[in-house]
């Protein structure tokens, strides 16, 4: 689920690109271990130089990837979905579609790795239901909501959950925001 318009506008915020080196993260005064050499990559100027994409989408993307290289997979799911969100706002289906394919991806390396997505218990896999959902995996998504039923005895929670479901029901892929959800 994305944050309201009101935080959503504020992206820009979020992360941050040196103008002499490419160089991307929420501080780049926080250099990474493997910037140095990594930032130089094809890969990574390639990735902050694509044209198809918004610059900040490219921003959060070569953040991604800097956390990935890192092992820092958690930050790193969180940057490509910011990214996917970028690109929602520009109604670029296309390139969401692959911005949350790859924070799929990090998000289950994260988990496998048991580096934390939030502190909150469950909120992972409410976020990773929400992302399939969003690349029509609804077979996927239903699986982890079927899971996480039996764990989770937040009310709260337990609402989001039926809420996926019933999208998931409609095969509805489209962005949905917190406010939505609590309307219901």
């Amino acid at each position: 689920m994305r944050p309201p318009e009101m935080a959503r506008s504020t992206m820009d915020f979020w992360v941050d690109c040196c103008d002499t080196c490419g160089y991307c993260a929420a501080d780049p005064s926080d250099e990474s271990v493997n910037a140095s050499w990594f930032i130089k990559t094809p890969e990574y100027t390639k990735t902050l130089e694509e044209e198809s994409y918004p610059e900040l989408a490219n921003i959060f993307r070569c953040k991604s990837l800097i956390n990935e290289v890192d092992g820092k997979y958690a930050e790193a799911a969180k940057a490509a979905l910011h990214a996917a969100w970028v690109c929602d706002d520009h109604q670029l289906i296309e390139q969401s579609y692959t911005c949350r394919i790859n924070a799929i991806r990090l998000l289950k390396e994260a988990e496998s790795n048991h580096d934390e997505y939030s502190a909150e218990e469950g909120i992972s896999r409410l976020v990773l239901i929400d992302m399939l959902r969003r690349v029509e995996k609804y077979e996927e998504a239903t699986s982890e909501i079927n899971k996480l039923q039996s764990v989770i005895d937040d009310p709260g929670l337990l609402r989001f959950l039926i809420y996926q479901a019933t999208l998931i029901g409609k095969k509805d892929r489209a962005c949905h925001t917190v406010p939505s959800f609590e309307e219901v």
